[in-house]
């Protein structure tokens, strides 16, 4: 056996020792005497059985911590595979569909920069149609990803594709998601996309209220947070089956709130079809350079000690 390539072993001075398995997704929680005892471990393979205990032992093979000389590669391979059949797959037709590329939004590290305010028009519209309609004979479905921009201002543009497809396409689309920064929605939208059967919602968190009105800020200078907080509140009650993304971005700036955040957010919508990530950011427009932006982009040691 050998110690996996997907293994992060690491210690935090504020939540303490831990191994991550990015195969597997796990986080174990460990004391200083087994952390010490799998860097040893991870130094030679052949302490493991000399260090732990036989039922420690069988934990972490069983955890794909520790692995058969060609199991790692065998399972890169498969995901290699898997991603390019999937990749020609012609049962399903994939849309990413941008109604506007207008935002009521002014994050400073977004890469949108200037772009025109104008929607989705009919002519457009009759394209993708046609386009969707060419495809007839090679799939079966076809899947519809919103994108913007903000895709909720061109709501109505939204609700239009959506009548044409109904009425006009040929194929039935057999799952949406869309990617919002959650601000403009209602009650007349939530009851709109649960009728369409939206499947996932993307929603940017940026931290707690404070650090988030600083970056996740509205173009006229005011604040987003609690509104978001309280929207995401009534589309996990009005769109019950919709997966809703929270997506947190994290950078130098406010990576010691994500724990906290994690967990608050947790319980708030504990029971709730919801799901939290992070993702790591360089702000784009504080920084003039590759260099200082370098400094800002968390390095790969201090995100694995969030």
């Amino acid at each position: 056996m050998k110690w996996s390539q997907f293994n992060c072993l690491f210690h935090s001075p504020q939540v303490g020792y831990y191994l991550h398995n990015t195969r597997m997704l796990s986080l174990i929680k460990l004391d200083e005497d087994g952390y010490n005892k799998l860097l040893k471990i991870r130094e030679n393979a052949e302490n493991a059985k000399i260090l732990l205990s036989e039922a420690d032992y069988t934990y972490f093979v069983n955890a794909k911590v520790l692995v058969s000389e060609q199991e790692d590669s065998n399972y890169i391979n498969k995901l290699e595979y898997k991603k390019r059949r999937e990749s020609f797959v012609s049962n399903s037709l994939g849309l990413i569909l941008c109604p506007t590329l207008a935002c009521n939004f002014a994050c400073p590290y977004c890469y949108e920069k200037n772009l025109p305010n104008n929607v989705m028009q009919e002519d457009v519209q009759t394209q993708l149609i046609n386009f969707v309609n060419k495809h007839v004979d090679k799939c079966k479905s076809i899947t519809l990803d919103w994108h913007g921009g903000e895709p909720l201002l061109a709501f109505k543009t939204i609700k239009q594709v959506y009548s044409r497809l109904e009425n006009e396409a040929q194929l039935p689309v057999s799952y949406s998601s869309m990617v919002s920064n959650g601000y403009l929605l209602n009650e007349e939208i939530c009851t709109y996309l649960a009728e369409k059967k939206l499947n996932y919602l993307q929603i940017t968190i940026d931290g707690n209220r404070l650090t988030h009105n600083k970056t996740r800020v509205l173009k006229n200078g005011e604040s987003s947070f609690e509104r978001i907080i309280e929207n995401i509140d009534m589309a996990t009650e009005l769109i019950p089956n919709c997966k809703i993304g929270i997506r947190t971005n994290i950078g130098r700036s406010n990576r010691d709130e994500y724990i906290n955040l994690y967990n608050e957010l947790s319980e708030r919508w504990k029971g709730k079809n919801c799901t939290i990530y992070s993702t790591f950011v360089v702000d784009n427009n504080f920084y003039s350079t590759c260099d200082e932006q370098s400094s800002f982009e968390l390095s790969t040691n201090e995100k694995m000690i969030l």
